[in-house]
């Protein structure tokens, strides 16, 4: 004959002590009964803090949570506690007090508490400064790459490209790399020198067509760089009127409340949801700056330039690097 006895429903009420509890069971049977422990040890441990310490009629110990009026909201935002710290008083309403958890305050402990950003400009303050965070941040973006572009694009059409002469042995250098390609259109110059090499006149027209050509090249850049100049203004304006028109109502279809995050010390911040539009913006960004990096190596083979211009296509390395492609990657 096989069975089970279980103990269900089994409370024990004891004080708090080492128990050892042995089980024994009267039977009128000829099997014998086994248990898979004939004992079992354990510990009553005593009450936690912040609860009463009550004995009933058996001098048994019972612990009590505080109580508190019902305005009281003990399972959400606040916690009653025992006012004077005397855990063996009654436990009675006008002996507790109901206390705010962190990040909460007011009478009924529904009003948040927010970390102090005053000190500082942060995003995490309120949605109006996240705002002003995305416009000042990619707009100042904008400014600095309208800046280095300047500075890169001028220097990569002005400056005077390094050709290694292998004949000659020697480095020559000349003004524009398409000069030669030019010259080779138009006129052989080696070649005429060698026909009209007595002849002064046609060696100053062939002379003067070169100078010519540079200057049709030094102009064509000029041109290139003014007109960047312009356009750059405009876009920087265009740019800040995108970024705040699709801020502004990226933001306005969402509720401000879904945004709030309580932090490890229990205050509240702003998440500012405008991180899924900056994966699109910081995108945009890595492709201009690697349109940078692209006139930034021709850069390096040129002279005649400032330090500065050289020093700004590092920098652009750097950029990259360290700049918009970190958030990018950050963010998938």
């Amino acid at each position: 004959m096989i069975g089970n006895c279980e103990f269900n429903n089994l409370r024990l009420f004891l004080n708090p002590d080492k128990y050892q509890l042995i089980f024994k069971v009267e039977s009128s049977l000829s099997e014998k009964i086994l248990f898979d422990k004939n004992s079992i040890q354990f510990i009553v441990k005593s009450c936690d803090d912040g609860q009463y310490n009550v004995y009933d009629q058996n001098n048994i110990l019972v612990c009590e949570n505080p109580i508190c009026n019902d305005s009281c909201p003990v399972n959400s935002t606040a916690k009653c506690i025992i006012s004077d710290g005397n855990i063996y008083s009654k436990n009675i309403i006008k002996h507790n007090i109901c206390k705010c958890n962190e990040g909460w305050a007011g009478e009924l402990c529904d009003i948040k508490i927010f970390v102090d950003f005053s000190n500082f400009f942060s995003s995490q303050k309120d949605q109006s400064y996240c705002e002003l965070f995305s416009i000042f941040k990619h707009t100042g973006i904008s400014f600095m790459y309208y800046i280095t572009l300047i500075y890169i694009y001028s220097g990569y059409n002005f400056g005077i490209i390094i050709v290694n002469d292998k004949k000659k042995d020697h480095i020559s250098i000349t003004q524009l790399s398409s000069i030669e390609s030019s010259q080779e259109r138009y006129y052989d110059i080696n070649e005429k020198n060698r026909i009209f090499r007595n002849e002064n006149e046609k060696d100053k027209n062939i002379e003067n067509l070169k100078k010519d050509i540079k200057m049709y090249k030094f102009l064509k850049s000029l041109k290139k760089v003014r007109m960047l100049y312009a356009e750059g203004i405009v876009l920087l304006i265009f740019s800040l009127l995108l970024h705040t028109i699709m801020i502004l109502t990226y933001s306005k279809n969402n509720d401000e409340n879904e945004y709030l995050l309580q932090n490890n010390d229990g205050k509240w911040s702003y998440r500012c949801p405008i991180e899924k539009y900056n994966i699109f913006i910081n995108t945009m960004e890595v492709l201009l700056i690697i349109i940078l990096v692209r006139y930034s190596f021709g850069l390096w083979a040129r002279t005649g330039l400032f330090k500065n211009t050289f020093y700004m296509s590092y920098a652009v390395i750097l950029w990259i690097a360290f700049g918009p492609a970190v958030n990018v990657i950050h963010i998938y």
